[in-house]
């Protein structure tokens, strides 16, 4: 996909920069990021752009590595719901396999 230049507002600054994501996807990230500075402007008061930006960056960082954590928990979870199971087949097929009564 080719670069593309777009011309964007952030928290009321205005930028230009290059990406290879289309209009709609670049429109979404901006907008996100604007609603997020916003955000954490309002909530600590903070008005300059590049602490905002920061703070918020902070913010996004904790949020996806919390995701990322989350993820992997449940990746370990569920190869021990796997293993749990293999283990059930394994005692059901030998269960089957005798006589009790």
């Amino acid at each position: 996909m080719a670069l593309n230049a777009y011309d964007i507002e952030i928290f009321g600054k205005q930028l230009r920069i290059s990406s290879r994501e289309s209009e709609e996807q670049v429109n979404k990230i901006v907008n996100y990021l604007d609603a997020k500075m916003r955000e954490v402007s309002s909530q600590t008061g903070v008005i300059d752009f590049y602490n905002v930006l920061l703070l918020t960056a902070i913010v996004l960082v904790n949020g996806y590595l919390t995701l990322i954590n989350e993820c992997n928990k449940k990746e370990e979870d569920l190869k021990y719901a796997k293993k749990i199971k293999e283990l059930i087949n394994l005692i059901d097929g030998s269960l089957n396999k005798r006589d009790f009564l």
